[in-house]
């Protein structure tokens, strides 16, 4: 295992520094979200118990912080109540609702973009969905029908998109994915 590209740890005041003039760069309803999310509300919302925000910086002495990620508890409906008939997305289970994890942002700082961040942010939030000590079947993200980016970039990484459900909703099965899943290398947590 080679030395860790990047370091990582939850959002606190002290971060708001490294993160002020923040931009992830693109053009879309999204990016003022991702935009604001820093400054604006992930302290609140950690406060309320509404999402935990992981602030990634480079391993270097100077640190740089190239992105961040919010996370929170949520659940899918196992069997689309629109269309009965379609498979249930865990056919073993007698669920109605199957338990997962909801990656509300992930964002890159703007030219950081393209360097392979982004995927070892989503390898550490994989990686935190499987070692959950709670039934965590799914990662589900959002993604806005007109960012195609954002797309590919989930389809290429293991993510697909039920049919029946709405367009944005994109899902990753933790469970099927844990056999062929390599453990991040190029991350550590802030302390260890």
């Amino acid at each position: 295992m080679g030395e860790a590209l990047l370091r990582h740890h939850e959002y606190t005041n002290a971060d708001e520094g490294a993160f002020r003039d923040f931009s992830c760069g693109e053009d879309g309803p999204w990016s003022e979200r991702l935009n604001q999310h820093l400054p604006e509300d992930a302290l609140d919302h950690a406060r309320e118990g509404l999402n935990t925000t992981l602030v990634f910086y480079e391993n270097t002495p100077e640190g740089a912080g190239i992105g961040f990620a919010a996370l929170c508890c949520t659940s899918v409906e196992n069997r689309h109540e629109k269309s009965p008939e379609a498979d249930p997305l865990v056919a073993e289970a007698d669920f109605d609702q199957i338990p997962a994890m909801l990656l509300g942002f992930l964002a890159v700082r703007e030219g950081y973009q393209g360097r392979g961040y982004g995927e070892i942010m989503l390898d550490v939030i994989k990686a935190m969905a499987l070692d959950l000590k709670i039934g965590c079947r799914f990662i589900v993200v959002d993604v806005q029908r007109e960012n195609k980016r954002a797309r590919q970039f989930y389809e290429r990484h293991g993510f697909w998109r039920p049919k029946y459900y709405r367009p944005l909703k994109w899902f990753y099965d933790v469970k099927k994915s844990a056999a062929s899943a390599e453990p991040p290398s190029k991350t550590t947590e802030d302390g260890s």
